[in-house]
């Protein structure tokens, strides 16, 4: 440990010695370093609140897989600033965001003047606009709608199929602004009410219970694999994706299906596999029922880090998946969870769903 590491060591424990107190919050009841877990706060929606009206700045920078093949939907991360604030969830990225938004401060401005309600965080990456947005969009253009509010909600999404679904059932009450012009500009609010920020499992909670209402009962007979097509999840994608359809499977990738049709066949089809990573977060959104997910054997024991920035997710799937580990390609590793390319084998994986 060089003298810098051991200065900053020091100095860290410095300042948490005057901030610590002897009682602290401990949300697992245990004093087990192994254990990872993440404080969840939980909104109480039956309050009247009480909200200020102001002036902010959407600030936006790109993010993991910047470059979307669709333009207007590059991955994203945007922040509401009010008055040079900007909050964060949890306190493992916070560097990275800082450094970031100051950064992004330095685009171009542009005002918009209409009366809006907005999210103080938005996300185009789909594992985090499913598992930290969609449910607080729902409950929320719901809530304006029900209550003839006239103020619209600002809308921004993971891609176009989304921005369909809510203008649907919502129009009224959406006021949508597209990554991509996001990306290019800062937009000052000139007259905004910040609604409050969900955890992740009450936006899954709302998501399955609001989007459950805009579903039919069909594709109950159906058995589907759920899978974005790419060789850099699957390296045999093209033979498992030809094997699966010799055994009647439908394969069902997101991007080409709108919304209600692709929720509707992944809560009622029969028998499912899906891919890990983001996508997966389908099933959080909608599914009650058992599938298999396809894995890599080597993406457990994540630091706290990456449990909060990613992991998170699967643990809301926990007893209704059936984990299938399957070997890594030792060609195309990747740090990040979820993200390691894979090899299935196809006899291995029709044994354990039991397929002739």
């Amino acid at each position: 440990m060089t003298l810098i590491k051991i200065f900053k060591f020091f100095i860290k424990k410095i300042y948490f010695l005057f901030l610590n107190r002897t009682h602290k919050v401990n949300a697992v009841g245990v004093l087990n370093n192994s254990i990872h877990y993440e404080n969840i706060p939980i909104i109480d929606l039956d309050r009247d609140w009480d909200f200020k009206i102001e002036s902010v700045t959407l600030i936006s920078f790109g993010g993991e897989d910047y470059h979307s093949e669709n333009s207007k939907f590059p991955v994203i991360e945007s922040w509401v600033d009010s008055n040079g604030y900007t909050f964060a969830n949890n306190r493992y990225f916070l560097n990275e965001q800082y450094i970031k938004i100051l950064e992004a401060k330095k685009k171009n401005k542009k005002k918009i003047e209409d009366k809006l309600y907005v999210l103080p965080y938005y996300t185009s990456h789909f594992g985090h606009f499913s598992g930290e947005i969609l449910g607080s969009l729902l409950y929320y253009l719901k809530w304006i709608k029900k209550n003839n509010y006239k103020r619209k909600l600002l809308i921004l999404t993971a891609s176009e199929e989304w921005n369909n679904f809510l203008t649907k059932f919502f129009k009224e009450e959406c006021f949508i602004i597209y990554p991509e012009d996001a990306l290019s500009n800062n937009y000052i609010l000139k007259n905004v009410k910040i609604l409050p920020r969900m955890s992740t499992w009450q936006n899954f909670q709302i998501s399955k219970n609001i989007l459950n209402s805009y579903l039919t009962e069909e594709y109950k007979d159906i058995n589907i694999f759920l899978t974005t097509e790419r060789a850099e999840r699957i390296t045999n994608i093209k033979n498992l994706v030809d094997s699966l359809k010799k055994k009647n499977f439908e394969v069902l990738n997101p991007t080409h299906v709108d919304v209600q049709t692709l929720l509707t066949k992944i809560r009622n089809c029969n028998i499912l596999i899906t891919e890990k990573a983001s996508i997966a977060n389908n099933l959080n959104i909608i599914r009650e029922k058992p599938f298999y997910i396809l894995l890599s054997r080597n993406e457990k024991n994540l630091s706290k880090k990456l449990f909060a920035g990613a992991g998170i997710h699967k643990s809301f799937l926990t007893g209704l998946m059936k984990e299938i580990y399957c070997d890594d390609d030792p060609f195309a590793e990747n740090i990040k969870p979820y993200k390691k390319s894979i090899r299935v084998d196809i006899n291995k994986l029709f044994s354990e769903i039991n397929l002739q």
